[in-house]
């Protein structure tokens, strides 16, 4: 690709210049082995006289004086970045920073290893920061989404009607499908943790939490004109899988809709995703919500060995769902009164056997 004719990349509205994929992928990006001890540290510039204007891009102009009393501008900018991402920037043994500066002939300043703070852009030119800020916001949107998620959106279907169910559920599928293959106890949901996931959120460090807070504490008042002050009931009824071939299952779920056969639910489930992911905080992955709750996950499953993946993971054994499904495609596991919804952290137990909470909203009863 010329450099001088870059192909474009729409994300979030925003045009960038992709230069990352003819530049940077020469240098080795993936092994990130501990780079940010390896790179070296910059100190701050030293500026003579203040006069500093902000523009609306977050750029600034450094009116420089120097000993024969011409003077100097120098551009700068900030970005907000996590930590995590840091070292994507870096690259393996600075490489891709390096790479960076030479070709924007800018200066980066990058906060230490373990700690917290914004990038420093400087130039001389005002072209080569916004060049250098525009292929870093690229480069940390790619590599943002590959992280873990941390959080989730989720709408708690833990009524006890509901939890009575599906122990009958899982007891009745063990009681006669247990011989079928990959079927076992451990890989049905705790029911204490039965829910409606609405869209998963990678939260990077605390102000990335409390903005994530924030979004759904907005989504307040847009989600109660929804309701129109009613309650939000919804039915937990049938199985589904969503791949081509039921004798080989990873998930099973259970549907999920409005008791009144309204499209309340959609809705609002759709608002809080469109809402996430014009934040910066969720990718958006789908036109409309799946409603579904995972009443299966090969995930789960409990195994004295496994076989190893590439990564070091554990290699995911499917099971046989298509007896289950003939038998219990229809079952009803019975109607919740939804009396929050709850942004829920990973990997977490509260008191009651939930996700803990990390902001909830209370909803009409």
């Amino acid at each position: 690709m010329d450099i001088l004719y870059p192909s474009l990349i729409n994300i979030e509205g925003r045009i960038y210049c992709d230069y990352n994929s003819s530049h940077e992928r020469k240098v080795d990006e993936d092994s990130f082995d501990d780079v940010l001890g390896e790179t070296e540290d910059y100190e701050t510039n030293d500026v003579n006289d203040e006069n500093i204007t902000t523009r609306s891009n977050g750029m600034y102009i450094y009116s420089v004086a120097t000993n024969n009393n011409s003077t100097t501008r120098r551009f700068e900018s900030t970005i907000s970045t996590p930590s995590a991402l840091f070292k994507y920037i870096i690259g393996t043994k600075g490489a891709t920073k390096r790479t960076l500066e030479v070709e924007t002939r800018t200066r980066i300043e990058i906060p230490r290893r373990g700690m917290e703070g914004n990038i420093v852009i400087t130039g001389k030119e005002k072209s080569g920061v916004v060049s250098a800020r525009n292929r870093i916001e690229l480069l940390v949107s790619e590599k943002r989404w590959k992280q873990q998620f941390t959080h989730f959106v989720s709408i708690p279907l833990v009524d006890e009607q509901v939890k009575e169910s599906f122990h009958e559920f899982e007891e009745d599928v063990m009681m006669k499908f247990s011989s079928s293959r990959g079927v076992c106890r451990s890989i049905f949901q705790t029911p204490t943790k039965l829910h409606l996931t609405i869209c998963t959120l990678t939260l990077l460090n605390e102000p990335e939490v409390e903005k994530a807070k924030e979004v759904l504490k907005e989504c307040g008042g847009r989600v109660m004109d929804i309701l129109e002050g009613r309650s939000l009931d919804i039915v937990l009824k049938g199985l589904e899988y969503m791949n081509d071939d039921p004798a080989s299952v990873d998930v099973l779920y259970g549907k999920v809709q409005c008791s009144d056969g309204s499209d309340k639910l959609q809705a609002i489930a759709n608002l809080l995703d469109e809402t996430f992911t014009n934040a910066g905080l969720s990718e958006k992955q789908y036109d409309r919500v799946k409603l579904h709750a995972t009443l299966l996950n090969t995930t789960f499953r409990k195994v004295e060995s496994t076989q190893a993946t590439r990564g070091g993971g554990r290699q995911r054994e499917s099971f046989d769902a298509t007896k289950i499904l003939a038998a219990f495609g229809n079952f009803n596991f019975g109607k919740v009164k939804v009396d929050k919804l709850h942004m829920s952290e990973r990997m977490t137990t509260d008191k009651n056997g939930y996700y803990s909470p990390a902001a909830t909203i209370a909803l009409p009863q």
